[in-house]
């Protein structure tokens, strides 16, 4: 079993049921929980920049306005978020070597009524400098057919990817030609609004290109969170290097919780941070550090109980157990998978159940478990201020 799925048979191992009575010392009814908190609004740290030239962030773009204003609405309790270019990115050594994009992406409601998947929406953007050749080349505009304008930024709608995709490429509106875009819509038949929903993204999205970069937009949560949330505080490069023995790839994911979710009939948000080793496509795959915080609205003493007994499943099951090296009050280990290696440790801080978890296939076992409890040692004093 991979360390993705134990929270979730945890949930299931403790009655989460709403047609099971609730565990003594937990409440009888699920408690009403809110599907739209996440406040977002423009951010206010310097445009990002690489080698001199400016980046573009797609979740500056691709904003909340822009989707409600094309007629959409997120899937109740989405996530939401992308990547950005990491403080201390600006490295030399990082010219050419981005194949993946710096993104963003949601999935949107379908119709009432229609069955099947959510259509889901990812605007990518790469830098000329930062990006390789080879992924420069394949989110240029073509050179022939139909290109069109919209507030100074070109665009042109390129052939879907599968049998219910569109996608859409646009240039930077003369900001230096330094930064290409692609929006791409994936099950678009499901998409409320068809094509008239299509052009209004464009052209909510050309907008935010034309008025040229900006920073990424600042997230938070009301009470009882009152939170502005920074997952990647929580992840510094130091921190994946340590455990790691490796340099970022200089780029940082960063992942937000639309709603409150219930965990063990318990209303939550939750935030995540990754991090990702250079692309080694010779030697080996890139090494992976997540930082996942699953923040409890009742306090922490309901956190803590979370990470014991999701910790007492984990022994119970032979899947892992305590550490070493104990990570605050309550906390566990569980090696990865023999193929991906790696490992994943949980800890309680606060209102918060922490999990840290490594995937790479270079180191496994113990070992693993004792480097990224290592790791969730810094962890748990960044987050203890």
């Amino acid at each position: 079993m991979t360390c993705r799925l134990v929270a979730a048979v945890v949930l299931a191992a403790f009655g989460l049921s709403a047609c099971q009575a609730a565990p003594a010392g937990q409440p009888a009814e699920i408690p009403t929980s809110r599907a739209d908190i996440l406040v977002e609004k423009p951010g206010s740290e310097p445009v990002a920049t690489y080698a001199g030239t400016p980046v573009y962030y797609a979740c500056a773009v691709l904003t909340k306005d822009v989707v409600t204003a094309a007629g959409l609405k997120y899937v109740d309790r989405a996530t939401v978020g992308g990547t950005r270019l990491s403080p201390g990115g600006d490295r030399p050594e990082l010219a050419g070597t981005t194949y993946e994009p710096i993104s963003c992406g949601v999935r949107v409601q379908r119709p009432a009524g229609r069955g099947g998947s959510d259509p889901e929406l990812v605007l990518a953007t790469l830098n000329v400098k930062l990006s390789s050749d080879f992924a420069w080349r394949s989110a240029a505009l073509p050179r022939s057919g139909t290109v069109a304008t919209a507030h100074g930024v070109r665009y042109a709608r390129l052939a879907g990817k599968g049998d219910d995709e569109v996608t859409v490429a646009f240039d930077d509106g003369g900001h230096g030609g330094a930064n290409a875009f692609t929006l791409t819509v994936r099950t678009f038949s499901a998409m409320t609004g068809g094509e008239t929903a299509l052009a209004k993204l464009v052209d909510g999205i050309t907008r935010n290109i034309a008025a040229g970069p900006r920073s990424m937009p600042e997230r938070s949560y009301p009470e009882p969170y009152n939170l502005v949330a920074r997952p990647c505080d929580a992840l510094p490069p130091e921190v994946f290097t340590a455990v790691t023995a490796l340099p970022t790839d200089g780029l940082q994911k960063e992942i937000f919780g639309e709603g409150e979710n219930f965990g063990v009939l318990r209303n939550a948000i939750q935030i995540t941070c990754s991090r990702m080793s250079l692309l080694d496509r010779i030697r080996r795959d890139s090494a992976s550090l997540t930082v996942e915080q699953t923040i409890y609205a009742e306090g922490p003493a309901i956190a803590a109980d979370m990470t014991r007994q999701l910790c007492d499943y984990m022994a119970t099951k032979g899947m892992g157990g305590p550490l070493a090296q104990p990570v605050g009050d309550v906390s566990c280990g569980m090696p990865g998978e023999h193929v991906t290696g790696g490992a994943t440790v949980y800890f309680h801080l606060g209102r918060t159940v922490v999990r840290v978890s490594l995937n790479a296939d270079t180191i496994t076992g113990q070992p693993a478990v004792a480097k990224v409890a290592e790791g969730a040692q810094r962890i748990h004093r960044l987050l203890d201020r």
